[in-house]
């Protein structure tokens, strides 16, 4: 039968490491720990759950890591997690009876990644990750930072529902070790198009929005006609500076000459929506890109959107509340009514959406009363 050997590479992480291997724990056949320089407890912790702890001197390369950790597998699968990951009980309990229904023919298993939480512990962005690797397909991690598996074109793949959680909410430390590592490619002359992308990213995420931008037309430049999916982003974040510049053309071009890279993204349909009802004041064409996100959701599973971070309100929350403003526009009332109490669903907290919910009540009443008075 098939077993699961988790690698994973920590340093400093006291403070997550045992309730992520409490997690999974019971799951997996072997657990592989790499450390990469703790000075805190860290691998004290780690010999609580296993004696396969290793050590690797940091290259200054994530990749370089990772596929040392996968190098210490044996078993059949190599599954990975960050140190400040767990698993649900459900979860684990669904992992541990994975390996019994796979076959040879199955190279690497994409699992939900929830990465961020609403104060009611929804998750409201995911991603997908390749978690479980067969060892011996040869696939192997690339990239000194933001590392990734190259599975866009690999086959063998399948999807599972079991999400990894991530319990980290505070990211400055990560920001800050990244942002430093990138400028000192960039000041090195050795930057590709993903630094820049990044870097753009991570200055736009500090309000440095003139800095960023450069970034962001620098890896516009350098990456060509093939964009991979998970960088696309990039042109979300130029369009959001496009458009509060007030440079409504360029923030519509922006994304319009880059649909290939969002192809299945509900969060690109639902913003050409909103940018057709609010600049362009198009109602009717805003209909139509909102109930093209609504029909997005289901694509987010495969390979090619592995990396590819979603907000989950862009899936069917935020094109709903999109419809039940255009038909608002429209003065129909019902299918507004229809769309906002869909979301009202969708998102039960919501206090706008209830409040919007009784407006229309009551404009409906008022419009079939003057519907009255008028015959």
């Amino acid at each position: 039968m098939n077993e699961i050997s988790l690698c994973m590479i920590a340093k400093n992480e006291e403070n997550y490491l045992g309730a992520c291997l409490d997690s999974i724990k019971d799951a997996v056949d072997e657990i592989n720990i790499v450390d990469t320089g703790s000075t805190d407890n860290t691998i004290e912790i780690a010999k609580r759950y296993t004696d396969r702890i290793f050590h690797f001197d940091w290259t200054g390369s994530f990749a370089d890591a990772r596929n040392f950790s996968f190098e210490q597998a044996t078993k059949d699968y190599v599954m990975w997690l960050d140190a400040d990951d767990t698993l649900s009980p459900e979860g684990a309990w669904k992992l541990k009876h994975v390996p019994a229904l796979l076959s040879e023919e199955v190279k690497y298993i994409v699992m939900p990644y929830y990465y961020y939480f609403d104060a009611q512990g929804d998750p409201i962005l995911i991603s997908y990750r390749a978690r479980l690797i067969r060892r011996d397909c040869g696939i192997r991690w690339e990239g000194y930072i933001h590392e990734y598996l190259p599975l866009i074109n690999a086959s063998g793949g399948c999807s599972l529902d079991i999400p990894v959680l991530h319990t980290r909410q505070d990211f400055k430390y990560s920001r800050e070790r990244n942002f430093k590592l990138i400028q000192q490619r960039i000041n090195d002359g050795e930057a590709v198009a993903k630094d820049y992308f990044y870097h753009g990213m991570m200055l736009m995420g500090i309000h440095a929005y003139e800095d960023g931008m450069k970034s962001l037309l620098k890896f516009d430049e350098l990456i060509g006609d093939n964009i991979p999916v998970n960088f696309g982003y990039a042109y979300l974040l130029m369009y959001d500076y496009y458009l509060a510049q007030g440079m409504y053309k360029n923030a519509w071009n922006v994304l319009a000459n880059h649909e290939q890279s969002f192809v299945g993204r509900a969060d690109y349909y639902t913003m050409l929506g909103t940018y057709k009802r609010d600049i362009d004041k198009d109602t009717d064409a805003a209909i139509d890109y909102y109930e093209r996100a609504l029909k997005c959701p289901n694509t987010q599973k495969t390979p090619a959107f592995i990396h590819a971070k979603v907000h989950r309100q862009y899936l069917y929350f935020m094109p709903l509340i999109g419809l039940g403003s255009c038909y608002l526009k429209k003065a129909e009332f019902t299918k507004a009514l229809e769309y906002y109490i869909k979301a009202l669903e969708n998102n039960p907290a919501n206090k706008d959406v209830y409040d919007m919910v009784r407006v229309i009540k009551e404009a409906d009443k008022l419009k079939k009363a003057i519907d009255i008075v008028a015959v």
